[in-house]
């Protein structure tokens, strides 16, 4: 059975650059469907868990630069 707890936030490989975004939203809707998530609705709840959990702060940084065109290095980042 693998545990879903992690040590860190975000996993050591999650670089976001510029590059990491989807071509257009009808890509970035079709990715939020295959995943079963909304990633910007995701992102608007980590402000109320950097109340009680501070060093979610800078992983809620990284990911509102994309919130309107995640990929799957997103989603993968997301879940963990």
């Amino acid at each position: 059975m693998k545990s879903k707890f992690h040590s860190t936030i975000l996993p050591a490989e999650f670089v976001p650059s510029v590059e990491d975004c989807s071509e257009d939203e009808e890509t970035a809707k079709t990715l939020q469907e295959e995943y079963g998530i909304d990633f910007a609705s995701c992102v608007g709840a980590l402000p109320y868990l950097s109340y009680t959990r501070p060093d979610i702060t800078d992983t809620l940084v990284k990911f509102s630069k994309y919130t309107r065109c995640p990929v799957v290095v997103h989603m993968e980042a997301l879940l963990h």
